[in-house]
């Protein structure tokens, strides 16, 4: 369904949270905005706008470690740390603080669509050990109207036994809590 502008606002954004098989976690997000895809891939891409956007949503020790363009790609590492209320059972794994190592390499970075495959790393703070979870996913942007949808699809998985999905299911909620803190980062910014 296209959504039409001008007939009503734009819906909430929706994020689905589905638990998957062997200790696995999807997160599926749609997020709409105003603005066409080449003015929320420009800002998306952006290193300053990104570490604004950490910073912005409780990020400390932000990044970025890398931001490079060639044959067709754009790709950025960022490194930032993130708060985490860690329930005890987990604790062992997790700290409060955790450091979160992400790249982000987006293709097709001029046709319609614009698409980017993640891949989350999480090292436990202060320890300094990664985190036995496998977070990745991939991020498209398309037109919808005037404005453009942004869709994310991320698998979060942890191969632990016994203790793997609740691990899974402790940062798939992290995930979710901050994708929307950054949706909300991002439109209040564009809508400047």
């Amino acid at each position: 369904m296209v959504w039409d502008q001008a007939a009503a606002p734009a819906p909430e954004p929706t994020i689905l949270l589905t638990k998957g098989e062997n200790n696995t976690l999807d997160i599926k997000s749609l997020h709409r905005y105003d603005q066409d895809v080449d003015t929320l891939f420009k800002t998306l891409t952006d290193p300053n706008f990104v570490k604004t956007k950490y910073e912005g949503v409780g990020g400390r020790n932000v990044e970025i470690v890398k931001a490079s363009e060639n044959s067709g790609e754009r790709s950025m590492e960022t490194k930032r740390e993130l708060p985490a209320n860690v329930p005890g059972l987990l604790s062992k794994f997790l700290g409060a603080w955790n450091r979160i190592e992400q790249t982000d390499i987006w293709r097709n970075v001029t046709g319609p669509q614009r698409q980017a495959d993640m891949s989350i790393n999480i090292v436990s703070l202060p320890i300094g050990i990664s985190v036995p979870v496998t977070v990745t996913g991939t991020q498209t942007l398309s037109p919808e109207g005037s404005g453009c949808t942004n869709e994310v699809q991320m698998k979060v998985s942890c191969g632990i036994p016994l203790i793997g999905g609740k691990l899974a299911d402790f940062v798939g909620g992290d995930i979710k809590r901050f994708m929307d803190e950054e949706y909300e980062f991002t439109k209040n910014y564009l809508g400047k």
